[in-house]
């Protein structure tokens, strides 16, 4: 964790990288890689782009990396779960290499299997679609960091990364919806999320509150106002105790996610979840209950004291703001008993007394049997 916000100090910083082509063919020939529609590329082919892979390292990320690695370590990388990377130029060594675009937490999944496999059952290769630099912009590889991981989707957070590095680079709010297929009111939800505060993005990365929630107190409030407005709402609900959550371990040094190395016996802080009840303090709620139960007798008081004499002594306004406020609780008044239907009632009436003569006659034919 990064003093305390996982990796996401790096991720709010601006990407500018611009895509720098290598040569597929000759790059692939010198790797012995092989082509069948899908490329298989030799592991210590690829690099990240730094700063590309918006996916929070959480403690959620590291379970998913966790579940990923058990499952490679039994059935090894499946072929048809191809990684995304177009061929590119090492900056040091100039020679080619593959910068992958898509596949990230697989890539860091066989990472940690390798980590834990003898030597002869590691994984040393993985498919790949090798995507066409000529062609593709960095507008089209940001996008399709949300488009393409449907299986497991960015959160809001990661999202709203997404989203800020296309309007940075020049998009509208318009376009950056048509390319990931949001709608133009969730992408600017998102573009205040990203301008949001990095300790009230953490709260939502560590579920302290929903993203809708904070999108929604953002745009009441401003972001610098809603921090403070949910940093209090927290510090009343948890007494003013609370201590960030750990992220997962480092996934080079194979460790698991969300330990605390205490061993597995360890206590486990109760989590704590910000509602919009909870911006209202217990005093101020105590206080709007009593309102909402005296109510009715609030109603009837100044109901009365319009009927009052002292009524037309009172100032202009103050009789307009009462007269008001009765008029607008008096259209939705009704009586305590059910409304009747005339129509049912005789409806009821014709049906009983049609069942009461067809009974009199069945008692008559009776009798005289």
């Amino acid at each position: 964790m990064e003093n305390g916000t996982y990796n996401m100090e790096q991720l709010s910083k601006e990407f500018t990288l611009q895509l720098t082509p290598g040569n597929l063919k000759d790059g692939m020939k010198a790797a012995g890689a092989k082509s069948n529609e899908l490329w298989t590329v030799p592991l210590e082919m690829l690099r990240p782009i730094e700063g590309f892979n918006v996916r929070v390292r959480n403690a959620k990320y590291f379970a998913r990396v966790r579940k990923y690695a058990d499952s490679m370590k039994t059935h090894g990388y499946l072929a048809h779960k191809p990684m995304a990377g177009y061929m590119g130029r090492d900056p040091e060594t100039g020679e080619n290499v593959v910068f992958y675009t898509a596949g990230h937490t697989r890539h860091d999944s066989i990472l940690l299997a390798n980590s834990e496999l003898p030597k002869d059952k590691q994984i040393k290769a993985v498919t790949m679609v090798m995507q066409p630099t000529k062609t593709t912009s960095m507008k089209q590889l940001n996008a399709m960091l949300i488009t393409e991981n449907e299986a497991a989707a960015l959160d809001p957070y990661e999202a709203s990364i997404v989203c800020k590095r296309m309007l940075d680079d020049g998009g509208s709010v318009e376009e950056i919806a048509k390319e990931v297929n949001f709608s133009t009111e969730w992408v600017d939800s998102l573009l205040q999320l990203a301008a949001a505060p990095l300790e009230l993005q953490l709260m939502i990365v560590d579920d302290v509150i929903k993203p809708t929630f904070a999108i929604e107190t953002i745009k009441e409030h401003g972001g610098e106002q809603a921090l403070i407005i949910l940093k209090q709402a927290l510090a009343r609900k948890t007494g003013g105790n609370i201590d960030a959550p750990e992220a997962g371990a480092d996934i080079e040094s194979g460790a698991e996610a969300g330990t605390d190395g205490e061993g597995d016996d360890a206590p486990v802080p109760k989590k704590v979840r910000l509602t919009a009840k909870d911006l209202t303090s217990p005093e101020v709620r105590k206080f709007q209950n009593v309102i909402k139960r005296e109510a009715p007798v609030m109603y009837d008081v100044l109901s009365s004291v319009t009927a009052d004499p002292v009524f037309a002594k009172m100032g202009a306004e103050t009789r307009e703001k009462l007269l008001a406020l009765i008029e607008r609780v008096k259209k939705h008044e009704v009586s305590g008993e059910p409304e009747v239907n005339t129509r049912q009632i005789a409806l009821f009436d014709s049906q009983a007394a049609a069942a009461s003569a067809a009974a009199a006659a069945d008692a008559a034919k009776t009798s005289g049997d």
